[in-house]
């Protein structure tokens, strides 16, 4: 771990998890990152010194997540809490989430599409048949476009307290300028229950040599 406290934005455990065709995802560019001269200079100069240092080190494109949303649904196993809400959609803004656990085993990035506003259906609406028996969305995942060099000049940056301040201050949203790439991860656990674990590679940007679980982060090249 490369963070002593974490912050649980979703738990599904009172769904008993959630099906892939009960997740979508909602793709547009008002998702992004807010841009700012002073702050894209930051990030090239940051990207700059990174890779003088450390040249295997190379961009590519990586999904932003913004927010996530719940409806209501037909789901017979809502959690009370669920039941108990007045609205049927509630918002959760990720300020708080852990900064590390964005991108586990992240190898790069490039560039951010620009495109109108697009609404894209999550891998469920692809990959399952129209069945009438699917169940309905229930999460929805709020995703931009961001790439690796920026996660390095936002995220990891010296300065990420002063650019937390800033999007505060001008954004009504102290991630509004950070990358806050997508990441995903997975316990794995065996048969006779152990837990596997890897070993990072000393050739990456951040946590060099640290046990994490397997993951990595979805390269938005490869659509969502």
């Amino acid at each position: 771990m490369t963070d002593s406290e974490v912050s649980l934005l979703l738990h599904c455990a009172a769904w008993r998890g959630l099906l892939q065709a009960q997740v979508q995802v909602e793709l547009s560019e008002r998702f992004n990152r807010q841009t700012d001269p002073a702050v894209d200079h930051h990030i090239e100069e940051v990207w700059t010194k990174r890779v003088s240092k450390e040249p295997w080190l190379f961009n590519g494109s990586k999904f932003r997540l913004h927010s996530f949303c719940l409806s209501s649904s037909s789901v017979s196993h809502e959690p009370p809490a669920r039941q108990r809400m007045e609205k049927s959609c509630i918002t959760h803004s990720l300020h708080d989430a852990a900064q590390s656990s964005l991108d586990r085993g992240s190898r790069a990035v490039n560039q951010v599409e620009s495109a109108d506003s697009v609404s894209a259906l999550s891998p469920a609406s692809s990959m399952f048949s129209n069945n009438a028996d699917d169940p309905e969305p229930l999460l929805t995942l709020r995703l931009g476009l961001t790439c690796y060099k920026d996660y390095l000049g936002t995220n990891w940056s010296c300065r990420v307290a002063e650019l937390r301040q800033r999007g505060e201050a001008e954004f009504g949203d102290a991630l509004a300028l950070l990358a806050q790439p997508l990441g995903v991860g997975g316990v794995l656990c065996t048969a006779d229950g152990q837990v596997v674990l890897i070993r990072r590679s000393q050739k990456v940007a951040e946590a060099g040599g640290l046990l994490d679980i397997p993951g990595g982060a979805p390269r938005a090249e490869g659509g969502v």
